[in-house]
């Protein structure tokens, strides 16, 4: 199922269109992470935490963004389990949720979701109904209660065959009928490659530009390409130099206005580990998030494992202190650092006899790498965990 979470009221139509939008919270309060929730449930805690920490003044005025898609994925049974997780995870309050499941999945989740939390289709037709076999129309969309569709994302793009200016009008047709657009740029591997990133990305905005009548319900989402599903992630440097660039260009062909206004999102293996970094860059309003919204049982499993690790860290070490402070006691109190000292047969009987021990390093050896071991062990399952490959 497709995720996604964005901050929709500023961009909709000002302060007047929440009463139309029911579940959107203006106030802000910091989450709290707990090792019981679910996977998605701490997906976008970690999501709209970063979002919010990092928002500057600047950015707080276009509101904060995240948002996921994730093709055609999902049975039932787990969207259902998906669903309740979205419905009892604690959201950032100005920070808005939107789902886009696949299409057979539309109705099943609009009935069971929370009003907090809107609906979008991940494409739609570019005109009104008509014999067009396995298209999905606007009107459809919006009888079963979607309020935005994904368009241009890089399979219609490069998989199916639409090219910029189809896509432009099926943007425009959706806008001219009451949907908000995501709308999605980015440049392939062997077009970054080439130095031609920009070229790509203004070409495809120009498309969206040239076709829509407003840009009040448009948000963009940069999805590199070559970052979608292969684990992959523009640096937080290389997101925001496009970013940068995309609302440089919103500012030089459409208006400073709306430059300021309309939120660029990123896409691109995004999970709870990278969304930090990424977040804390002044252009990056928010995340298009793919198959880390999906994974349920993959990171639910890293997140125990790093509870126990950690348990087992939390015993160990205090008994390994105690021992290297008793071993180191028992050492000095012999004399054996004492340069040429070595103690006799005889001594070494007798101190064994009182309960000594001349082995008492090697007992801190064994401890000392068993430490490192699980430190280790534990560095590794928590790297797993929040850096990990997502789709």
């Amino acid at each position: 199922m497709a995720v996604a979470s964005t901050s929709l009221a500023s961009q909709l139509s000002g302060p007047k269109s929440l009463s139309s939008y029911s579940g959107l919270r203006l106030s802000c309060s910091k989450l709290e992470s707990s090792h019981s929730l679910s996977a998605t449930q701490s997906l976008f805690q970690h999501l709209h935490s970063h979002l919010r920490l990092s928002s500057s003044s600047r950015k707080a005025s276009r509101g904060v963004v995240a948002m996921a898609g994730t093709g055609k994925n999902g049975t039932k049974d787990s969207i259902s389990k998906l669903v309740a997780d979205l419905n009892s995870a604690k959201l950032e309050p100005d920070v808005d949720v939107v789902v886009a499941p696949p299409f057979l999945y539309l109705d099943q989740v609009k009935s069971s979701l929370t009003d907090r939390i809107e609906l979008s289709g991940q494409n739609s037709w570019v005109g009104k109904g008509g014999a067009f076999t396995g298209e999905i129309s606007v009107e459809q969309l919006k009888d079963i209660g979607a309020t935005w569709v994904i368009l241009g994302h890089s399979e219609r793009r490069h998989v199916i065959g639409e090219d910029d200016q189809f896509i432009g009008k099926k943007a425009a047709y959706a806008l001219n009928e009451g949907l908000g657009v995501i709308a999605c740029i980015g440049e392939k591997l062997e077009e970054r490659e080439a130095g031609k990133t920009f070229d790509v990305c203004f070409q495809q905005l120009k498309a969206f530009a040239d076709a829509v009548p407003s840009w009040d319900k448009i948000v963009v989402a940069y999805e590199p390409v070559w970052a979608i599903g292969t684990g992959k992630v523009a640096s937080p440097e290389q997101a925001q130099e496009v970013h940068v660039a995309v609302r440089d260009w919103l500012k030089q062909n459409v208006s400073a206005e709306v430059a300021s206004k309309t939120r660029i999102i990123y896409g691109g293996s995004v999970n709870g580990g990278n969304s930090a970094e990424l977040a804390k860059k002044e252009d990056i309003d928010g995340f298009l998030v793919g198959g880390a919204s999906l994974k349920y049982t993959d990171y639910k499993s890293q997140m125990q494992h790093t509870t126990i690790n950690a348990h087992l860290f939390l015993i160990s070490f205090p008994i390994f202190l105690i021992f290297l402070v008793a071993s180191y006691s028992s050492i000095s109190s012999t004399g054996w650092f004492n340069s040429g000292y070595r103690p006799s047969q005889r001594e070494a009987v007798q101190r064994a006899g009182r309960g000594g021990s001349s082995s008492s390093p090697w007992g801190v050896a064994i401890l000392l790498v068993l430490l490192l071991v699980l430190v280790s062990y534990q560095s590794s399952v928590h790297s797993k965990w929040f850096g990990g490959r997502s789709d």
